[in-house]
């Protein structure tokens, strides 16, 4: 499947009067508007990569969409952008490429209302293709998309990841914006039970469909755990940032290495690494830890498969993708009982501590070690795969797609025209 640039020099109206059925028609009669509020970049790689994963699991079961991708940026970062840009990218994905329209914004008070303008002119020029919209996370492209959605009559739906409302981190004056908005919106489609229960507090008449976070399954299957000898293997995967509490699991580890020699991976960036390297050595594990840096998803599978098990120590989680890609790949987790973390994990496939509890993290870690040849690899993986894969969760969304906006018809090119560019491919950026 090819979800890509038109190469056709038909004009749009043209196209929006073909039949789904034309053997000639190069681009969909609608797609769905995809609208999140985060994606990944350079800087920040695993930034919204589970909106990114909701999105290609849509493509995955062959439903047209486009993305639409606006953000701020610090004055100094935006500095640096050229007035001639491109807004958009033809986006690849293991099921093919995608358009996505990236509008982005210097970050200033108001850049809000600002960006949610440029949007709404977009809804509004593109309106007669827009199957439905399903924005990812309420601040801010849920609010967006409900406002132009209820204007035009397009069906919405959001979808929320967020672990900031069961942790009510959100100021006053945006809770009262979520309690405008929010009732507005067709359906509510939070990733976990938890979860669902805070938004039912802004919009206890929306229907809700649970819609759990989702990883392409082809990149992570089931290997036999490596045979338990030591030093046992443990795997961190994730950002050095303060909520995932990556001190409490060095710690923990100096405590787990007096009794059972281990070595620690830890993969990924952030503004603590420094902190956390120098923490190892005070601790005197400074030979048993690893910082990998950041690693595509092939190297992150490779990873997994030789580790005893994936660790996890945050103050908080909603539904990480981490620990949906460790049990794809057979291995057992620990991670804190917080957000939805516990409708993950079963007696099968892990052990739950306490959050912030350094004595309980020790607990589960040995607990785990002490009882590794017992998981099953293939029933850990299977478990999660009939939750968590793109499959399973695309078509979850399709279906939601076509009770909400009526039937898809699929294709495999999405008309340029939809595209803001000139003819070099380059628009302004405001």
């Amino acid at each position: 499947m090819n979800i890509g640039i038109g190469s056709s020099g038909s004009s749009l109206q043209s196209l929006l009067a073909m039949d789904c059925t034309s053997q000639n028609l190069i681009s969909p009669k609608r797609f769905v508007l995809q609208v999140p509020s985060m994606l990944p970049d350079e800087a920040r790689p695993y930034w919204g990569i589970f909106m990114r994963a909701h999105m290609e699991s849509a493509i995955s079961v062959q439903v047209p969409i486009v993305s639409y991708y606006g953000y701020s940026l610090p004055a100094e970062e935006f500095s640096k952008i050229k007035t001639e840009t491109k807004t958009f990218e033809n986006v690849p994905s293991k099921w093919g490429t995608y358009p996505e329209v990236r509008q982005k914004n210097r970050h200033q008070i108001g850049w809000q209302i600002i960006g949610f303008l440029k949007f709404y002119q977009w809804v509004k020029k593109h309106r007669k293709q827009i199957h439905l919209i399903h924005a990812h996370g309420v601040a801010w492209g849920g609010i967006w998309s409900i406002v132009a959605g209820r204007r035009f009559k397009i069906p919405v739906i959001v979808t929320e990841h967020s672990s900031a409302f069961p942790r009510n981190t959100h100021p006053g004056i945006l809770k009262k914006l979520f309690r405008f908005v929010l009732p507005k919106a067709d359906a509510l489609l939070p990733v976990t039970k938890n979860l669902g229960g805070f938004l039912k507090n802004y919009a206890p008449k929306v229907p809700q469909y649970y819609v759990p976070n989702c990883v392409d399954a082809r990149l992570f299957s089931p290997s036999p755990i490596p045979i338990s000898q030591e030093p046992l293997k443990l795997l961190y995967v994730g950002s050095f940032v303060e909520v995932k509490h990556v001190d409490l699991l060095l710690k923990a580890c100096a405590e787990v290495n007096k009794q059972t020699s281990i070595h620690l991976t830890l993969v990924g960036t952030g503004p603590l690494k420094n902190q956390l390297e120098k923490l190892s050595g005070e601790l005197g594990i400074k030979e048993n830890i690893r910082f990998a840096g950041h690693l595509p998803s092939e190297k992150v599978q490779e990873k997994m498969k030789n580790a005893h098990l994936l660790v996890l120590s945050s103050k908080w989680e909603s539904q990480p993708c981490v620990l949906i890609e460790a049990m794809l790949s057979g291995r057992p987790v620990v991670a804190p009982d917080v957000g939805g973390v516990g409708e993950m994990i079963t007696k099968e496939s892990g052990e739950l501590f306490e959050a912030e509890n350094q004595g309980d993290l020790v607990r589960a870690i040995n607990r785990v070690i002490d009882h590794i040849s017992s998981y099953n690899p293939e029933l850990i993986s299977s478990e999660c795969h009939e939750k968590h894969s793109f499959e399973k969760v695309g078509n979850q969304l399709k279906d939601i797609y076509t009770q909400f906006g009526g039937e898809i018809c699929e294709q495999t090119n999405i008309d340029e025209e939809i595209l803001p560019r000139n003819n070099n491919q380059k628009a302004s950026v405001a």
